[in-house]
C-alpha cells in the first residue's frame, strides 16, 4: 500500500492508497473483478488507513470496542478486467460521535471507473450496542473537503416475497474476527438472485447495501428478491431475513444495465 498527505507535517495522512494487479484466479463468471472481491479490499484499504490514522482497532480495542460497517454504496462505470492494474484511494469526509463516513476512488490504469461510499460506527463488543466516539472523534483532524460525485447510499425498503430464492445457515468460514458474518459473504450470497446468463451480460452499475442487525454463526436465513426491470435497466432489491422471525438483517439494490 501507498499513502499520500499534503501538508504531512501538519496533520496525519489524510488519504491512502492501494494497487493490485488481477490475475484469472482474481476473476469472477465475467472475468472481471467480483464485487465481493472489491468490497473486501475496501474494508482492507480502510482497515489499513484507520490503523494509520490512530482510529483502528488497536485504539478501539482498548475501549472494548468494534468499528461495524453500516451502509455501504458503489457505483462502477466499468468492473477491472483480468490483467487490469486498479488502484483504490481512500479518504475519510466526516466524523463525529455516532458515525464516521469514508470514501473511494477506484480507478484501472490511470482512468477513474467508480466511487463507494461507506458509514461506519463502533459498537461495544460485549454487549453490540452503539458506542460513543467523542474521545476518538475529539482529537480526529485527518478530514478531507473533497467530496464524492456519487450519491449518498439509499434508503431501501426491506421486501419479503412468498418464496425466497435461497435459505442459509451462516457458519464458522463465514465470520470475521469480530464474530459476525463479514461483508463479503452477504454480498455473494445476496448477488446469487440472478441467473448467470443475466449477470454475465450485463453490468453491475450501482449497489446499496443496508446492515440492519449482524447476523451471527449458526443464524438461518431466507433471501428474498424483487426484480424491477425498465428499459435496459434491471434492479433487484433483496432482504435478508431470520428464517424463523424475518428479523431482517439486510437489505441490498442492485442496478445493471446492458453492456456496451
Amino acid at each position: 500500500m501507498t499513502t499520500e498527505t499534503t501538508d504531512a507535517a501538519a496533520k496525519p495522512s489524510a488519504t491512502m492508497g492501494m494497487e493490485r494487479r488481477i490475475a484469472a484466479d482474481g476473476c469472477d463468471v465475467r472475468r472481471e473483478l467480483p464485487p465481493a472481491g472489491l468490497v473486501g479490499e475496501l474494508i482492507a484499504l480502510a482497515t489499513a488507513h484507520a490503523d494509520s490514522l490512530d482510529i483502528g482497532y488497536q485504539r478501539l480495542g482498548q475501549r472494548n470496542r468494534l468499528w461495524v460497517m453500516g451502509r455501504m454504496a458503489i457505483e462502477m462505470d466499468r468492473w477491472p478486467m483480468m490483467y487490469d492494474t486498479y488502484r483504490i484511494d481512500t479518504r475519510v469526509i466526516s466524523f463525529n460521535r455516532l458515525f464516521s463516513e469514508r470514501c473511494f476512488d477506484i480507478s484501472v490504469n490511470g482512468e477513474h471507473v467508480g466511487e463507494s461510499r461507506t458509514i461506519w460506527s463502533s459498537i461495544d463488543a460485549d454487549s453490540r450496542h452503539q458506542a460513543d466516539l467523542s474521545d476518538v472523534a475529539a482529537d480526529f483532524t485527518a478530514i478531507s473537503d473533497r467530496q464524492p460525485a456519487m450519491a449518498p447510499v439509499a434508503k431501501i425498503r426491506s421486501a419479503l416475497s412468498d418464496n425466497p430464492f435461497t435459505s442459509y445457515t451462516f457458519g464458522v468460514t463465514d465470520l470475521d474476527f469480530n464474530g459476525h458474518v463479514t461483508t463479503t459473504r452477504y454480498v455473494e450470497l445476496m448477488l446469487n438472485c440472478m441467473t448467470v446468463d443475466e449477470y454475465k451480460s450485463m453490468t453491475l452499475v450501482r449497489m446499496d447495501i443496508l446492515f440492519h442487525r449482524e447476523a451471527l454463526c449458526g443464524a438461518h436465513v431466507n433471501l428474498h428478491a424483487i426484480r424491477e426491470e425498465t428499459g435496459d435497466t434491471v434492479t433487484y432489491t433483496v432482504t435478508m431475513a431470520g428464517a424463523c422471525d424475518n428479523t431482517i438483517h439486510t437489505t441490498a439494490r442492485f442496478i445493471l444495465r446492458g453492456r456496451q
